[in-house]
């Protein structure tokens, strides 16, 4: 009896580590998971599951065009339905219809529906930012907004193939100089007021004053040491600021870091706070 009793409570065991394991396991993508994905227009309908059951919500009793439009907008907006945007009549609006959609799923697939050119790229650019896919962004025509595109992806991603993909020189540096946090790419721009931008985007990254030393307008040099002083909270850094405006707002920013310190170290006591 025992032994048989030992069995029953192996198989049991047995039986709740399989549900638990498979209940854990993420199902796969169907037309009844009430989830935006594989293709689909609207949830759960379009591409390869059943057409989407359009359902003008009473926008098609407006009175004109405009009305109508916006009403469809909204509609397909708030139920992720690109179904809708087919029947905006107003080509600007049905435009911002496929964009606003395409974001919301994820889907690059109805930027093509977007007739205006620029509404095109603009529309490609923001699913692969909203999705961290570069591979979209080879799509966009327009080239400084696919560098626009390739800089976003790389910055969040912290990638550094994605910099190199970059075509303006001193986007793909700049790239290059954040995700390294190093100024050292910034020394290969060219263009003066790109490369001092450079500096002051790593400066505030890594905050340094010899990064800000290298920047040769007085104005950005200035408000790079403002920067990295209230950072550092380094009164010092101020004075060497030449703008006496710029110098007394360091001063000021110096000393709210200061004291903003100072209270988290009372809310903190047993633990080790610095500055940047």
């Amino acid at each position: 009896m025992k032994i048989q009793h030992a069995a029953i409570l192996i198989a049991i065991a047995a039986i709740a580590s399989y549900l638990a394991f498979n209940a854990s396991r993420p199902s796969a993508p169907s037309c009844k998971d009430g989830v935006l994905n594989q293709g689909e227009t609207g949830i759960d309908c379009g591409g390869p599951c059943g057409p989407c059951v359009v359902s003008d919500a009473g926008c098609g009793g407006l009175a004109n065009a405009s009305a109508r439009s916006k009403c469809y907008f909204t509609t397909a907006t708030n139920t992720v339905n690109s179904t809708l945007c087919d029947l905006i009549e107003l080509q600007p609006f049905k435009d911002d219809c496929f964009k606003a959609v395409a974001k919301l799923a994820g889907e690059s697939v109805l930027c093509a529906r977007v007739e205006d050119g620029l509404g095109k790229d603009e529309c490609l650019r923001d699913v692969a930012i909203e999705t961290l896919n570069k591979e979209t962004c080879s799509g966009i025509a327009d080239i400084p907004q696919k560098d626009s595109c390739y800089y976003r992806i790389a910055s969040d991603k912290k990638d550094l193939a994605t910099c190199r993909l970059i075509a303006s020189q001193a986007s793909m540096n700049t790239c290059l100089a954040l995700v390294n946090k190093s100024s050292i790419y910034c020394d290969e721009i060219t263009d003066q007021n790109s490369k001092d931008w450079c500096y002051t985007k790593v400066a505030a990254l890594n905050p340094d004053a010899k990064t800000c030393a290298s920047v040769r307008a007085t104005p950005t040099k200035d408000q790079c040491y403002k920067t990295v002083a209230a950072k550092k909270i380094n009164f010092d850094l101020c004075t060497l600021i030449q703008n006496k405006t710029t110098q007394s707002e360091c001063l000021t920013d110096v000393e709210i870091a200061r004291k903003q310190m100072e209270e988290l170290q009372k809310q903190l006591p047993n633990a080790t706070i610095s500055p940047t």
